[in-house]
């Protein structure tokens, strides 16, 4: 199921917003975050190079449930910071997964931010629909098939 999740996410929105999509998401995955080794929350005023580089050894750990998920809600990230997270997300270890919010894309340098898939996570306008699709393009292809079928009968019910 992890194949069709990027291994790095710019989550464009509030830390709030980016939190419940992440969630939202690690649920249909099967993965529940409360009190989970492999999951590492960085909310701080400041994510700085010292910050950049825990977060680089943490994440070539070996997980305990298999899988890592790095969730880094900072209210200013340091273009040191952003230089060595290019390596982390250059060459990531296998099925670890990176989650930076941001509340602006252009908070961050372009050569990090195309190393990551950008998902705009903001609930009041369209974009809430993302989510939505997100979820149905990770399940497996049976149940999405199944989901199909269910929507076009119910289609064709309306009057």
């Amino acid at each position: 199921m992890s194949r069709n999740l990027h291994h790095a996410n710019l989550l464009v929105g509030t830390s709030e917003e980016a939190e419940a999509y992440l969630h939202s998401l690690c649920h249909g995955l099967g993965v529940e975050l409360p009190n989970n080794p492999d999951f590492f929350s960085f909310k701080m005023e400041t994510f700085g190079i010292d910050e950049a580089r825990e977060l680089r050894l943490l994440s070539v750990r070996k997980a305990v449930s298999g899988r890592k998920f790095f969730f880094i809600t900072p209210g200013r990230l340091t273009l040191e910071a952003q230089n060595a997270l290019l390596k982390t997300f250059e060459d990531p270890f296998p099925l670890t997964f990176f989650f930076l919010v941001v509340r602006e894309e252009g908070l961050i340098v372009p050569t990090l931010r195309s190393r990551m898939q950008t998902i705009h996570v903001r609930y009041g306008d369209s974009t809430s629909v993302s989510v939505e699709a997100e979820k149905f393009l990770l399940l497996p292809i049976k149940e999405r098939l199944l989901f199909a079928k269910k929507f076009a009968e119910e289609e064709k019910s309306l009057p």
